[in-house]
């Protein structure tokens, strides 16, 4: 596959934040006349130990940390999950092997200065390459602004339904960030044939 969706769960909205959790989705576009578009592929998600990132410069916003002690217990207990939490370094290995593995060019967030560029900052205090061309960042938040330029509206988003669905868990947002791209671009098509169907 061909993108990767990536949500990073951090204390920090700043330059070099510390990123608690990296979940992220490989998927495809697919055909723009289907309707219904394909299935995502293979899944990441990792949580990193604050205090190894704090061991490399990574910052922490009060401000955060106040609105983290706002979320649902089951956002809480997703980035607290010791079972799957890795030192800063390993998790830095262990997301690059995956976006490897995937092949994917492109990597997807939800705006142009957080997901990508917080994750690219990780990379540079680390002692792994970035496994991304910087050309392949890709920003959700503009490609909404284009479809509502056409005069479209991105329908409901069939994975939010399903009652595991857990907002602000890294892997469930790059899921849901993935949908959304895919029914973006649908109606994106959908919004230049009807351009062209009316241009004199």
């Amino acid at each position: 596959m061909r993108h990767i969706s990536l949500d990073l769960e951090a204390f920090s909205t700043k330059p070099y934040a510390t990123i608690i959790q990296i979940g992220a989705v490989e998927f495809n576009i697919g055909d723009l006349r289907e309707s219904v578009p394909p299935a995502l592929g293979a899944t990441f998600k990792v949580n990193i130990d604050a205090k190894s990132s704090a061991a490399v410069g990574c910052v922490v916003d009060g401000d955060t940390i106040k609105w983290w002690n706002d979320q649902s217990d089951e956002a809480k207990a997703s980035v607290r999950d010791p079972s799957i939490r890795l030192t800063f370094e390993k998790a830095m290995r262990a997301f690059a092997t995956f976006v490897e593995g995937t092949g994917a060019r492109y990597v997807w967030g939800n705006g142009a200065t957080f997901d990508c560029s917080r994750l690219s900052e990780a990379y540079e205090l680390s002692n792994v390459e970035r496994p991304w061309h910087y050309k392949g960042d890709q920003d959700l938040r503009t490609l909404r602004h284009s479809v509502k330029l056409l005069g479209r509206k991105i329908p409901p988003l069939p994975i939010q339904d399903d009652p595991e669905f857990v907002k602000h868990d890294g892997l469930w947002d790059a899921k849901s960030q993935a949908q959304e791209i895919q029914y973006a671009y649908r109606e994106l098509a959908k919004g230049l044939r009807c351009s062209n169907e009316e241009a004199p």
